[in-house]
């Protein structure tokens, strides 16, 4: 049998024209960026508190004379988050010298009532803050506070979280959740009228049938001193004393 002739690889020619312009820009856009030129020279910031903008002020002008790639991002959102009050923090920059931070505040659901000037947010976690007007309030014992205080889950932080945002949709004002060293919840209202939750077993059934009772009852708090919704679909109720 003839021998089988093998076919030659045609080399192609490299094209080191393409190659050199394309090395040509890799090199520029990083001298660029490690220029002075590229300096970050202005840097805007959106969402920050009031009592957050002198820290963060401090923190940028750090930046002053840096160039645009020794800035590192990350380093600079952990930094701007290690504010009690800020829930997350992003930041970008370009070569021609502008930054923007943009800060996301932790929003508050409730007052601590015994620890002056602490608010608690929508995931359970206590943070200073400048208490607002018409907010709930919630009054924990010194266990709960203790346990918060060590970074303990023994706590149901978030259930109790949801349940004072959940609170300002109720038809009531000037209201104090009380939780119990056991867990176990009521609410002191301002006429002095208590509605005993206890767990937050059945929490969403609780406050419903709380609404339920109130509009079909308009001045029902004002006749009793205690609601029991413990078990919701039982309600019972013991009235006021006269004087």
């Amino acid at each position: 049998m003839p021998a089988t002739r093998k076919k030659r690889k045609v080399r192609r020619p490299v094209a080191w024209g393409n190659w050199l312009w394309v090395a040509f820009f890799a090199c520029t856009a990083v001298g660029l960026a490690a220029s002075p030129l590229t300096a970050i020279r202005v840097v805007r910031v959106s969402g920050a508190a009031a009592a957050d903008r002198g820290r963060l002020t401090t923190l940028l002008q750090s930046l002053d004379g840096k160039a645009a790639a020794q800035v590192n991002p990350r380093g600079i959102e952990t930094l701007a988050m290690a504010g009690p009050s800020v829930d997350n923090a992003d930041f970008s920059r370009n070569i021609f010298g502008r930054g923007r931070l943009e800060v996301r505040r932790r929003m508050p659901v409730a007052i601590v009532a015994n620890r002056r000037g602490t608010l608690l947010d929508g995931t359970g976690q206590m943070f200073p803050g400048i208490p607002p007007e018409g907010m709930p309030r919630v009054f924990l014992s010194a266990n709960t506070l203790n346990l918060q205080a060590t970074l303990s889950a023994a706590w149901e932080s978030g259930r109790i979280a949801e349940l004072c945002g959940d609170l300002r949709q109720l038809p009531l004002r000037n209201v104090t959740l009380d939780v119990a060293a056991d867990g176990l919840m009521k609410l002191r209202l301002a006429d002095g009228a208590v509605v005993v939750l206890g767990s937050t077993h059945q929490m969403k059934e609780k406050l419903t049938k709380l609404t339920s009772l109130i509009q079909q009852r308009p001045g029902l708090l004002d006749t009793v001193a205690e609601v029991n919704l413990t078990l919701p679909e039982r309600p019972t109720y013991t009235p006021r004393s006269n004087p």
